[in-house]
């Protein structure tokens, strides 16, 4: 039998005949505050539900990008003049100009100025020629700042500056270090968590292989698990959301994923957080297992047949599988009066996808996002995890980075998927661009549906979606066999 299928009939098996047992078990009841930006961390959502996706249902992205940090100023807040095509470069240079004053209100107003440029404008073409001076002048604002908006300005900055100047920028090591030391000692929540972001996305960017990465999966677990005094919500969801990322950049490496004690202990820590008070860091914990579970299942698939440490690796699994599903089966269906309308939902619509995907090894796969017109699938936890952390990043600006930046939608996994490609000036893209090509001069090729591009394209479709189906268990999802 398909040792990933053996795998969903255990679970499915150990599900029914322990659930009713744990499904009336109370879970913790919540006594600690959501600071902004955990509580309005999005969860899945449907067009009707959020305005500025029209074009269907859209994935969730993290709420720092839009809503203000504990000390009232929120990412990229500069003012609409900014947006003006003939001062943003004049105002990119100022700003970095400023960074060396010192004054601290100086060094603050230029680092909100930085920030909403550098989310909303691609400014590859000036950073590039003064990359190091940038890095080293946001690391100096992190380390010797006098106030924590100072800090947190210039980690939201340096993560936009490693997404627009991509792999080759490097400096990770040097920084790597220096920040962890700053994550580990910082008092202020809002600070911790624009520095872990930072820190994780420098990695997933500019990281030199899985080693970098499996060493900050380790110490953002050690963060998570230890310390001397409990974490804020906030900042443990920050963590979690942060280790899912990083996760999903050892896609087709495997790395500690081919450990089998190390997605135990994985498996294990983030079942403990289920039952956290937090709802956000309850989410958070269980798209982390969702993923955890398809990049193992992508992985086991790849070896050979026959392996037999591959199917001890799920038997042995088994069990902390067993201990989790009834934790899930509790919070889809959970409607205690002590929590709001709208934790309940949103919790009760994330749990049910997690659970698909342990029991059925279902990925949620009717969610897309459109970009100038052109329709991509986010089918999979992976693409799901990196689109929340880049558009949480960037933004409104996402749209102009996909635009003008050719790595991005490598970095998101989403090239060469898209559909439906339009010029530039005659859609809306998800930011809610006005439709007069304002984002960029950019142009997409139209291919005629009936064209060899176009039946090229869609028997590379079907063929993903045959793979695809095949490595979730699924069987034929075509009806038909890839060509």
């Amino acid at each position: 039998m398909n040792r990933v299928k053996a795998f969903q009939k255990e679970a499915r098996k150990a599900s029914s005949t322990r659930s009713s047992k744990h499904s009336s078990a109370p879970l913790s009841r919540p006594h600690s505050r959501h600071s902004s930006a955990a509580s309005s961390r999005n969860h899945t959502v449907s067009a009707s539900e959020e305005d500025d996706f029209p074009d269907g249902e859209s994935w969730p992205e993290e709420g720092e990008s839009s809503e203000e940090d504990d000390e009232g100023f929120s990412p990229g807040s500069g003012g609409p003049a900014l947006l003006d095509g003939t001062n943003w470069e004049e105002r990119l240079n100022q700003a970095l100009e400023d960074l060396g004053e010192k004054r601290t209100t100086v060094r603050e107003e230029a680092l909100s100025q930085l920030t909403t440029v550098l989310c909303r404008r691609y400014t590859a073409s000036v950073l590039e020629s003064q990359q190091e001076t940038v890095v080293d002048s946001l690391k100096r604002c992190i380390q010797k700042g006098k106030t924590q908006k100072e800090g947190v300005e210039a980690a939201k900055a340096l993560s936009v500056v490693y997404i627009t100047l991509g792999p080759d920028l490097g400096m990770y090591d040097d920084l790597s270090l220096p920040l962890k030391y700053q994550i580990s000692h910082a008092k202020r929540p809002g600070l911790q968590r624009a520095l872990i972001t930072a820190l994780s996305m420098m990695c997933y960017v500019a990281g030199e292989g899985s080693v970098e990465t499996q060493d900050l999966l380790g110490f953002l677990m050690g963060l998570a698990q230890g310390g001397s005094r409990a974490l804020d919500p906030s900042v443990l969801t920050t963590i979690l959301t942060s280790w899912g990322f990083l996760l999903t950049s050892l896609e087709g490496e495997g790395g500690s994923l081919r450990d089998v004690s190390w997605v135990e202990g994985s498996l294990e820590a983030h079942r403990a957080w289920l039952e956290h008070p937090s709802t956000e860091v309850r989410i958070a914990a269980g798209e982390n297992i969702a993923l955890i579970l398809e990049m193992a299942t992508m992985i086991e698939e790849e070896d050979e047949e026959g392996d037999e440490a591959g199917v001890e690796r799920w038997a042995r699994g088994l069990d902390v599988i067993q201990d989790i599903l009834p934790i899930l089966h509790t919070l889809t269906r959970e409607s205690a009066k002590h929590r709001s309308k709208k934790e309940r939902s949103m919790q009760k619509s994330a749990f049910r996808e997690v659970l698909e995907m342990v029991e059925e090894g279902q990925a949620p796969t009717d969610r897309t996002i459109t970009f100038h017109g052109t329709v991509y699938p986010v089918d999979t936890w992976i693409k799901g995890k990196r689109l929340q952390v880049f558009r949480s990043a960037l933004g409104e600006g996402l749209t102009v980075h996909v635009g003008e930046n050719e790595l991005l939608l490598d970095m998101l996994g989403l090239a060469g998927q898209g559909e439906g490609s339009l010029p530039l000036g005659n859609v809306s893209g998800i930011s809610g661009d006005d439709g007069n090509g304002r984002e960029g001069q950019h142009q997409r090729v139209i291919h005629a549906p009936g064209s060899e591009v176009s039946k090229a394209r869609s028997r590379n479709r079907r063929k993903d979606r045959h793979i695809r189906g095949a490595k979730l268990g699924l069987g034929d999802v075509d009806g038909e066999d890839a060509e």
